[in-house]
């Protein structure tokens, strides 16, 4: 992709969160430049105009490191301070180059991958494995559940290493492509070509492996593929939904030789996850995305990303078909099939409080009263957390029935409870507990 080409992608989707006076005063005026490393060079017209663009530094960079599928900064330069690129070229095209054959996607890649709780430990595992291919963690094996983002994350491995070593040799593979590749290679009598293409490669991404369980010839070709390329420190990366423990008819030998490496746990991402995704989702929509309705949408969608992704697609199409705004109440009627209504009626915000100050041995007058004493002070933090993530309300109707407090307050409790979710069992499990007798 050129600069320009760069650009102009990343334009649709700034034009679609600003608003139309401040997207032609401030945006449109900006000329594509170069890219120098991890900044996207913009020209800009003065310093005043330079200074301001600053307040929309998060939103460009999100919006081209997605039209670029790369990390990208906007580095704001005024037309008398680019000399410096004319004197050592400037690089007019942006590329990646793969592996001819590697059936890499190249949307999916390390920086539109959000990383929460659930999927922290994949990530840092699939960025050691750049860092070091064939070597840090071989074979690193990826299991969970289908749609939280195994197949991305893998992609974004093999776009990396062709990144860094543009003379690999890469292949992205499912299980049953590679059955149906050594079943037609036997039919046709190319088992040492299709065996030359697997056992040359330095890095093999299969995805799906639990696919070729019950299978023995399968097996068998994958095992000896497997022993030439990890004899090699060639990398092999392989997802399934799975761990190799559960697999009953996967042989004994390839159990193994999957748990010699590392193995990581990829789980249905948390609600802070889950907005996070919706919100980076929402940066490709024509429509500007209220935070209630992601809230809303992300309360309600819990299952996996794909379902999450697919909700809030919904909602967009919903809205363009009958040429509404995008309001919690047509969330709630474009997503009826995929939402339990009850569950969105039934958990108010008054049972909520109620239901936390039983469990705290304190009562609902002391979970809205001004105290700051600790053993009110936090249960009440865990009151607005729970209306945040089990209610449609916004933060600043959630804080009025909390003695009309202001929605950054709110806000600091939900962050706070988050974290001490993360970092401390025992309030994970308070947490749930109350969260379960809320729903059942």
């Amino acid at each position: 992709m050129t600069v320009q080409e760069i650009w102009n992608d990343a334009l649709v989707n700034i034009e679609s969160v600003m608003g139309e006076l401040n997207f032609k005063t401030w945006i449109l005026p900006l000329e594509p430049y170069t890219i120098d490393g991890d900044n996207f060079v913009l020209i800009t017209q003065s310093d005043f105009s330079r200074n301001y663009l600053a307040n929309y530094k998060l939103l460009l960079k999100n919006a081209l490191s997605d039209a670029a599928a790369k990390d990208l900064s906007p580095l704001f330069k005024l037309k008398n301070e680019v000399r410096e690129y004319e004197d050592k070229g400037k690089p007019e095209v942006f590329k990646s180059n793969f592996y001819a054959d590697s059936q890499l996607l190249d949307k999916y890649v390390f920086s539109n991958f959000i990383t929460g709780s659930s999927n922290q430990f994949a990530r840092a595992a699939a960025e050691a494995v750049v860092d070091n291919p064939g070597t840090t963690y071989n074979p690193l094996f990826l299991y969970g559940e289908s749609g939280i983002g195994k197949t991305h994350l893998m992609h974004a491995i093999g776009n990396a290493i062709a990144d860094e070593y543009p003379d690999k040799k890469i292949l992205y593979v499912q299980s049953e492509t590679f059955t149906n590749e050594m079943i037609s290679a036997i039919k046709t009598a190319k088992s040492k070509e299709f065996r030359e293409k697997y056992r040359n490669l330095d890095v093999l991404l299969i995805d799906d492996i639990q696919f070729i369980t019950g299978k023995e010839g399968t097996q068998e070709e994958f095992f000896y593929t497997f022993e030439k390329l990890y004899s090699s420190n060639k990398q092999i990366v392989i997802t399934s939904d799975v761990p190799p423990e559960k697999m009953t008819r996967l042989e004994e030998r390839l159990k193994t030789r999957f748990q010699q490496g590392l193995m990581a746990d990829m789980q249905t991402p948390d609600y802070e996850t889950r907005v996070a995704i919706l919100e980076q989702n929402s940066l490709k929509s024509e429509y500007n995305i209220s935070k209630d309705v992601i809230e809303f949408i992300a309360k309600n969608i819990s299952s996996n990303v794909r379902n999450l992704q697919g909700a809030l697609n919904k909602t967009v199409a919903h809205a363009r078909v009958f040429g509404e705004d995008i309001t919690i109440e047509l969330a709630k009627k474009a997503l009826k099939d995929m939402i339990d209504e009850t569950s969105i009626n039934d958990i108010t915000i008054p049972s909520i409080i109620d239901a936390v100050a039983k469990y705290y041995n304190i009562t609902t007058r002391d979970i809205i009263s001004p105290t700051r004493k600790s053993n009110i002070a936090f249960p009440r933090q865990i009151a607005m957390y729970i209306c945040r993530i089990k209610t449609s309300f916004s933060l600043p109707v959630i804080g009025k029935y909390f003695a009309d407090r202001n929605h950054t307050t709110v806000l600091y409790a939900c962050d706070k409870v988050a974290e001490k979710i993360r970092t401390d069992k025992d309030i994970e499990r308070d947490v749930n507990e109350l969260i379960n007798k809320l729903t059942y």
